[in-house]
């Protein structure tokens, strides 16, 4: 039987660089590793490499079967070690790994202790150029917010809304999503519950109230907070609140 061509390998005359190659939006069931234990959920991934001028393409069932074959929990070791191996079997010297997947954590209620579920979006990117590896890890959090002038000037009340907070940090080595989470929910007026109770409920408005926040005091009290971590190298940290008075959203960002 004869070998059949591979095309894309062959040479191409035109000899321009391509910055990004490979797969988009790939979905598959994957393990992730959180905190305190291994949960299977599914995530989209994006693969890339640089493809030297020289080469008509890349070999796209290469990134595939790299991520299909995987069979380690992802976190950033993991990360790390997919984006090498990938650069190495599709011998490039750049290139890029992006993971979006789901993280539920079981969450007690304040006062009753009933257990529920509640989801945060995680990214982990990796990125290698040359000899120097980049990791990010971003995550959104949904948290409550109160409007300290709104209770200020009010008779009884103050209005709140849900506030998604959104950290992306460049980090060494390792680190747990679950830690991005705790200081995002510790910095707003009151973290989320998926089942609360009326002894419940009761505690987490009273905590709102007691604790008004603005947007930028969320963002900035987030940012005191990151710049103690010393495994984040630098962070985009931002608040986007869903005004419950307005026909618009409150947003404060502050980039290290």
């Amino acid at each position: 039987m004869s070998s059949l061509t591979d095309t894309q390998n062959s040479i191409d005359t035109r000899n321009i660089d391509i910055t990004r190659v490979g797969i988009k939006d790939f979905t598959l069931p994957i393990q992730l590793s959180s905190k305190n234990n291994i949960q299977h959920t599914i995530a989209k991934v994006n693969m890339y490499i640089q493809l030297e001028g020289k080469y008509r393409g890349t070999h796209m069932s290469r990134f595939i079967a790299l991520i299909s074959e995987n069979k380690k929990p992802i976190n950033s070791n993991t990360m790390r070690e997919l984006t090498i191996d990938m650069c190495q079997k599709l011998g490039a010297k750049n290139g890029e790994i992006i993971l979006q997947t789901p993280l539920f954590i079981e969450k007690k209620a304040p006062i009753t202790k009933i257990t529920g579920l509640m989801n945060y979006e995680l990214t982990y990117h990796t990125r290698i150029q040359g000899k120097k590896t980049e990791q990010f890890l971003e995550v959104k959090i949904p948290t409550t917010s109160l409007c300290p002038c709104s209770k200020e000037i009010s008779d009884y009340g103050a209005h709140n809304q849900r506030s998604i907070i959104n950290i992306s940090a460049q980090y060494n080595q390792n680190i747990e999503p679950e830690t991005l989470i705790k200081i995002a929910e510790e910095s707003s007026s009151c973290g989320l519950y998926s089942i609360l109770k009326r002894p419940d409920e009761k505690k987490v408005t009273e905590s709102a109230y007691e604790n008004p926040k603005f947007v930028e005091d969320i963002v900035r009290d987030i940012y005191q907070a990151l710049k103690q971590q010393p495994e984040i190298i630098n962070f985009k940290v931002s608040s986007e609140n869903f005004e419950s008075i307005h026909n618009h959203s409150a947003y404060a960002e502050i980039i290290s």
